[in-house]
């Protein structure tokens, strides 16, 4: 598929939950399910952005804005900014 399609199976691949597995100290595992570390910036980027806009724009765009969000040229143009350091990405909060 990824030979075929890449863009279909990277937008899988990057959507999937994963197991995050720990290991206490007698060795037992404790299984988590999570996203993937680049779907996280992405979903933290997007949040950001939907305040901003919705801070500036008001509360009646919020549909609008959320649906643009969620667009695969917006998605596929955020990825590429941060890969591209294009978006600065300071700690957790910001």
């Amino acid at each position: 598929m990824a030979e075929t399609n890449p863009r279909q199976f990277y937008s899988r691949v990057l959507n999937q939950d994963i197991k995050k597995c720990k290991v206490s100290m007698r060795g037992r595992l404790f299984f988590t399910w999570t996203q993937r570390p680049l779907l996280k910036i992405i979903t933290s980027i997007k949040k950001k952005l939907f305040n901003r806009l919705a801070n500036e724009l008001g509360e009646k765009f919020h549909g609008d804005i959320a649906d643009a969000l969620e667009n695969q040229e917006i998605i596929d143009n955020i990825k590429g900014m941060v890969e591209n350091e294009q978006i600065e990405l300071i700690g957790h909060d910001n």
